[in-house]
């Protein structure tokens, strides 16, 4: 994927179904085979948000926390900066925000 972005291609993640983001953030973030084509977690997660946003033509609603957009967000359980990349497979919403509406909430909210 790192070759793909250095030579000016737009990279979308995503995930449908039961699947777990993180995992698929791990996936971006290694490359066993290749060092060189893993992606920086920045990088992932710029796919996974506003680039994929892009690539459905939904980057002027969605894709990154900017006012008037739809408030698509989740509080995640650990800070993904700060953890190895094999613990992001760990990491869980606490809360998760769908065009600004509560949509899954871990009991963070009283």
């Amino acid at each position: 994927m790192k070759s793909l972005l250095k030579a000016g291609i737009p990279v979308a993640i995503g995930s449908d179904g039961p699947v777990n983001p993180f995992l698929n953030l791990f996936f971006a973030v290694t490359h066993p085979l290749r060092p060189s084509e893993a992606l920086t977690l920045e990088e992932a997660l710029i796919a996974y948000t506003a680039t994929s946003a892009f690539a459905e033509s939904e980057e002027k609603n969605k894709g990154t926390l900017t006012a008037g957009k739809l408030a698509d967000l989740a509080v995640l359980s650990q800070d993904i900066f700060k953890v190895p990349p094999p613990a992001l497979m760990s990491t869980t919403s606490l809360l998760t925000l769908i065009d600004g509406k509560i949509a899954y909430d871990a009991g963070v909210i009283r």
